[in-house]
């Protein structure tokens, strides 16, 4: 992957888990922050999945 590709997918993956920390902090202070709430399921899910997108540009070789 080149450097500039791997920057931009992290940038982007980023920019996600920050929209989805203002979900989670919105749904918090609502009481709707609890597994019996779907919305709140998928969106663990969702950032369970960008942290292994990470985890996995981490352990990608870059091309310069």
């Amino acid at each position: 992957m080149k450097l500039k590709d791997h920057y931009a997918a992290l940038r982007a993956i980023h920019a996600e888990l920050a929209a989805i920390a203002e979900q989670t902090k919105t749904m918090a202070h609502a009481n709707l922050a609890d597994p019996s709430n779907t919305d709140w399921l998928y969106i663990m899910d969702r950032q369970d999945a960008l942290l292994g997108q990470l985890s996995r540009l981490d352990n990608q070789p870059l091309e310069l």
